[in-house]
């Protein structure tokens, strides 16, 4: 009787791991890539600017563009708001829907922001 209790046991353990294994190989390939470019007006690209990456419910994520004013995270399933902030650029701010799975690509061109230099003229 015993035995048969260890077997019957050891069954729904091996059950319940062949059934488990795929939903969680499933969540944790559910995540997206969020990859985008930075321009200036000219469609230069702009090197340093800083992408924040936000939603209700996740952990922000921030991220700098390269040289080439390129980036890539790695997100869940959701919508997010997205705001890049560049020196001697004005601030954009965009929301985006990410699906499981499926890369997105986001391009974004800063206007040119106003100026905030300030000359000092002095008598001599």
């Amino acid at each position: 009787m015993a035995g048969q209790y260890c077997l019957r046991s050891l069954a729904l353990i091996v059950l319940s791991a062949i059934v488990a294994a795929p939903i969680l190989a499933q969540t944790a390939t559910n995540k997206t890539t969020l990859r985008g470019k930075v321009l200036d007006p000219n469609r230069a690209a702009i090197p340093g600017a800083e992408v924040w990456i936000s939603a209700a419910g996740f952990r922000s994520t921030a991220a700098t563009t390269d040289r080439n004013g390129e980036f890539a995270v790695t997100l869940e399933p959701g919508q997010y708001q997205v705001r890049i902030v560049a020196e001697g650029f004005s601030e954009a701010t965009q929301i985006i829907n990410l699906a499981g799975n499926n890369p997105q690509t986001l391009e974004v061109v800063l206007s040119v922001g106003p100026s905030t230099a300030s000359v000092t003229i002095t008598d001599i």
